[in-house]
Parts: structure tokens; C-alpha cells; sequence
């Protein structure tokens, strides 16, 4: 994950909900503002757009411990007038071991004591980008 995790501006970085996985798994649903040396960073257009923002989503597997996912669910609403997420949790520290993942946002802090994570990068914005994972 650390080749994920690098080229991530996380305090410009936003939480935008999360989901029960099954099997004692959870799905953080990111929003990521890449930075150049990203091996999926884009260019993109400056007077249009602040950086390039990629959605992920964040696994952790084997969840012993958590805190900061209540309610046990919520989806990211993405608002077709605007083109993007609303109710987002911008990120303002994170730490991420082989043992826990720890967002400080400014709404909450969730902290996560698991066997294993995982962060996947799953492309741009949009209505219906995480599907795949809230069946």
C-alpha cells in the first residue's frame, strides 16, 4: 500500500462516507488529491480544476477495533448541479501502519484497528463510481 499512500495530499484530501465489505471488512470511500510522481496522476486543466483528484477506496480487513463510523453506513451523495460529492469530511492528518489506520478529519476521527489494509485508486468522480462497492 506505502506505493498507494505516496504522491497523496491527504490534508487536501476529503472522506466522502463508508460501508460494511462482509466478513469483518469496511470500505472508507476517499476522495485523493494526487500529486505529481503519482503513478495515476493526470494533468489537468488549472482554471478549471484545483488538482487532480482521483477517487479510492480504503479497505481494512479483519476490523478488531473501530471508532468514527457511526452510523454503521453512509454513502457518498454525488450532486448533479454542483458535479461533486456534498457532505464530505476534509482530511487533516492521517497515519497508516500494519495494525491501524487513523483519519483525523474535521467532523470526526475515525481510527481503525485491523489485520491488513488496502487503498485502491478507482478513477474520477462522478454518479455511481463506487457501485461496485455497495452492493
Amino acid at each position: 500500500m506505502l506505493d498507494e499512500i505516496e504522491h497523496v495530499a491527504f490534508e487536501e484530501s476529503y472522506v466522502l462516507g463508508w460501508a460494511s465489505a462482509g466478513g469483518g471488512s469496511i470500505n472508507i470511500f476517499l476522495q485523493l488529491l494526487l500529486t505529481n510522481g503519482h503513478s495515476q496522476f493526470r494533468t489537468f486543466d488549472e482554471e478549471n480544476e484545483y488538482g487532480c483528484y482521483r477517487l479510492a477506496v480504503l479497505t481494512v480487513d479483519d476490523v478488531l477495533n473501530q471508532s468514527g463510523l457511526e452510523p454503521c453506513e453512509v454513502i457518498p451523495v454525488w450532486d448533479d448541479v454542483l458535479k461533486e460529492y456534498k457532505d464530505v469530511d476534509e482530511i487533516n492528518a492521517v497515519r497508516m501502519d500494519s495494525r491501524e489506520v487513523r483519519l483525523s478529519c474535521d467532523l470526526r476521527t475515525i481510527a481503525v484497528e485491523c489485520m491488513s489494509s488496502s487503498l485502491e485508486i478507482v478513477g474520477e468522480s462522478g454518479q455511481g463510481a463506487f457501485s461496485k462497492w455497495l452492493t
